[in-house]
């Protein structure tokens, strides 16, 4: 546990600086459309956590560093958070609970590419280690609830929403047309940006849609829903072409918070 709290601890200063990194690669005056994707293998452990490194999540710790955790049955859980307001209200309901804690629990802004780093290194030793931690990732309720108003009523949101937006292109062969929009990067190249807010792909859909003169309510711009365990899972086992131009993009309030370190 000692060493777990280290790790965690150290990627929060190197995690801030792969936040600025990403804010100031991508070109943000540049939208294009993703039609025909480039070929590709699925990305190895180290792309992937490159892809992880700017994504802030929080986590409760005690005074240690050490996180919370509860147990079920014989399992430990430690809850990862994606929004800070959910772990600050985790926090005040432990500290609710057990009153002499009050100066000793506080949120931790840690990298998810640790956690995903962890969770790899924890699987692989599973039957050597009398007991493990899985780390829950637990989304925040409105972005669940907006996700789950995207879908068909008999489809049920399974994990942490991820939204795209998806623009129709009459240039693309087939009944389904709709391509990503994307986003263009200094260097020519376009990344697909998945939201964990529904909010900021709101925007960059309305941005297409003023940039095109489409009206308000076009149905040509369209939001689409995934998670983010889907999305780690493709990024590990699929050959799907495309999946090396899909970046995530934490929301302003994490990247705010993370930016501004502890404020517990």
């Amino acid at each position: 546990m000692p060493q777990f709290c280290t790790n965690l601890q150290r990627r929060v200063s190197k995690m801030k600086t792969g936040l600025t990194r990403w804010l100031m690669s991508i070109g943000l005056a540049g939208t294009t459309l993703l039609g025909t994707m480039f070929p590709a293998l699925a990305l190895t452990q180290a792309e992937i956590e490159e892809r992880l490194e700017a994504i802030p999540v929080f986590t409760v710790t005690d005074a240690n560093g050490a996180p919370l955790v509860a147990r079920v049955e014989d399992q430990l859980f430690a809850g990862i958070f994606i929004n800070p307001t959910d772990a600050d209200a985790f926090r005040q309901r432990v500290i609710t609970q057990n009153a002499d804690l009050n100066n000793n629990v506080q949120v931790i802004p840690v990298s998810m590419r640790e956690i995903y780093r962890i969770e790899r290194e924890r699987a692989a030793q599973r039957n050597a280690v009398e007991e493990n931690i899985d780390f829950v990732y637990i989304p925040e309720q409105q972005q669940l609830e907006l996700a789950q108003s995207l879908l068909p009523p008999d489809q049920e949101i399974q994990g942490v929403p991820l939204f795209a937006v998806r623009v129709s292109d009459s240039s693309q062969p087939g009944s389904n047309n709709s391509v990503y929009l994307t986003l263009q990067q200094e260097d020519g190249s376009p990344v697909v940006p998945f939201y964990f807010s529904k909010q900021q792909a709101d925007a960059l859909a309305q941005r297409y849609r003023e940039s095109t003169s489409l009206p308000a309510n076009s149905n040509a711009v369209t939001i689409e829903v995934s998670t983010l365990e889907v999305i780690l899972a493709n990024w590990e086992q699929s050959d799907q072409p495309g999946l090396q131009q899909i970046f995530l993009v934490p929301s302003p309030a994490a990247i705010q918070r993370a930016t501004a370190g502890n404020a517990q």
